[in-house]
């Protein structure tokens, strides 16, 4: 959100979050014993608005030792009935298992209550192996739908290549993309980069939509952070792609709503694509080097992929580079470490 502002008040916030674990508990507690007995769309609402919340509390082992999540359960159920999901809520499921499995969201709101998921290889497996046998087209899937489905893929590091090459080709088919909105453009780039699908046609197409919009104002940090980022980590430079990209970053007022992980995905990306911006990276540095302690945000690798980003492309920033040296150096006493354990750079990024 926007910097500034007068802040929420702790005491609302732990009583709002109390009040949203109770509703969950309370709905768990009747719905548990019937799962049985609910409909495909049930089990896909129920796992999606836990999912949202990122709840998935562990149930009681039953004194046998064995212990089971809220999402094992919805697996159980869901495996031998996933005919009866539509294609929404069939991309809901698998999105609400690749969110829960990814650790983006795998614990309630009382951390005593829950605890990380595993992976679900077998849902990931039947549900792609669903989608390429039983559907002779995609059609049926809207943009959300296909955008929802790789990115559960992506999340959880589970790569399906059948599946993947069906959207792909599928998406390349269609004659019009305006209904891809910049998010689903964004999250279906990254997701095929992720887990190396890469799917020339795809890309191109793709590059082509966006560089046939006017502007890209409807793009925000996170969707522009990930195209960049995906046409690096695949190989393929697109120059007139990365230029009105630049140009975007170059022309919007101020990089605030920009993370931490954006900012080094951003320069990363074209360093790795050969695509040098100096008006972006100054832009970059600039944002950085003005904010007071904003560098204890980042994580080592954001750190690192930072600076090997300035170092490939040539771009000097002395208040950056002090500013993270002096980072560094802090970081480095704090954990009591000495030279001979720094790590080398990482050129990984989202991951």
């Amino acid at each position: 959100g926007e910097e500034g502002g007068g802040g929420c008040n702790t005491a609302d916030t732990t009583h709002s979050e109390r009040r949203k674990e109770y509703i969950f508990n309370s709905i768990l507690d009747v719905a548990l014993p019937m799962l049985s007995e609910f409909e495909a769309h049930d089990l896909s609402n129920l796992a999606y608005a836990n999912a949202i919340v990122h709840s998935n509390p562990t149930l009681e082992d039953g004194g046998d030792g064995n212990t089971t999540t809220l999402f094992d359960r919805i697996a159980e159920e869901s495996l031998p009935r996933l005919g009866e999901f539509d294609p929404q809520r069939l991309s809901n499921l698998i999105w609400s298992f690749g969110m829960v499995g990814s650790g983006s969201g795998s614990s309630s709101s009382s951390s005593s209550s829950s605890s990380p998921s595993p992976p679900y290889p077998e849902l990931f497996r039947n549900v792609g192996d669903a989608i390429v046998s039983s559907y002779d087209t995609l059609d049926e899937f809207i943009p959300q739908n296909l955008s929802n489905l790789v990115l559960a893929y992506a999340k959880s590091g589970m790569p399906h290549p059948a599946l993947f090459r069906k959207v792909g080709d599928h998406i390349v088919s269609l004659e019009d993309h305006r209904e891809f909105y910049p998010m689903a453009i964004a999250n279906v780039l990254y997701s095929f980069a992720k887990v190396g699908a890469y799917h020339p046609p795809l890309f191109e197409r793709m590059a082509e939509h966006i560089f046939e919009q006017k502007k890209l104002s409807q793009y925000n940090h996170e969707s522009i952070s990930k195209v960049v980022w995906a046409y690096a980590a695949v190989g393929e430079p697109h120059p007139m792609l990365y230029r009105k990209i630049a140009a975007h970053l170059n022309a919007i007022p101020n990089m605030y709503k920009f993370t931490p992980r954006n900012l080094s995905d951003v320069v990363w990306a074209f360093a790795e694509a050969g695509q040098p911006k100096p008006k972006v990276f100054r832009k970059v540095a600039d944002h950085i080097a003005r904010r007071v302690g904003w560098l204890r945000e980042f994580k080592a690798r954001e750190v690192s992929n930072l600076v090997w980003a300035f170092a490939k492309c040539e771009e000097s920033h002395s208040k950056l580079f002090e500013k993270v040296g002096n980072h560094v150096v802090a970081a480095v006493a704090a954990a009591g470490l000495d030279d001979d354990d720094a790590d080398g750079p990482s050129s990984e990024s989202f991951g």
